[in-house]
């Protein structure tokens, strides 16, 4: 070892490298965190949405249930109560944005499109569809007689 020379502690260029990788970590953390952490209540409210939604459509099948064993079952009336959302909230007290009963009827040429122009296809109008909003989650289903 060469006289006067000392060897302890860390080089300049040691700390500049260190420094720049532990820069470029600490920015990936706090980008994927910080999105984390802005976005987690989204999953929350998407299934608060959902669960809600849901809760709407199985009491709705429930009354379709009930109205099927009424002999003629009156579909005017049982569709006509729940036609919009103001309808559907004030029924099953619920907070739902957005309600829509159409008839729709599924062609031949067509099978997988339904659609709502039935008097043209000669299809039977006896199916409905029925489509719930809740935020950003949309819940459809289709009703037949």
């Amino acid at each position: 070892m060469v006289k006067g020379f000392n060897q302890k502690g860390f080089t300049l260029i040691e700390v500049i490298v260190t420094l720049v990788l532990v820069s470029i970590v600490g920015a990936m953390v706090v980008s994927f965190m910080g999105t984390q952490v802005t976005q987690s209540g989204r999953s929350v409210t998407w299934m608060t949405e959902e669960l809600e939604l849901s809760s709407v459509m199985e009491r709705m099948l429930a009354d379709y249930r009930e109205e099927l064993k009424e002999e003629p079952p009156n579909w005017t009336t049982f569709f006509g109560d729940r036609d919009t959302e103001g309808e559907i909230n004030n029924l099953y007290t619920a907070t739902i944005d957005y309600a829509d009963i159409e008839l729709t009827a599924f062609t031949e040429d067509n099978p997988g499109n339904p659609s709502t122009d039935y008097t043209e296809s000669g299809a039977d109008p006896a199916i409905h569809k029925l489509t719930l909003k809740k935020g950003d989650q949309t819940l459809i289903t289709i009703f037949t007689e």
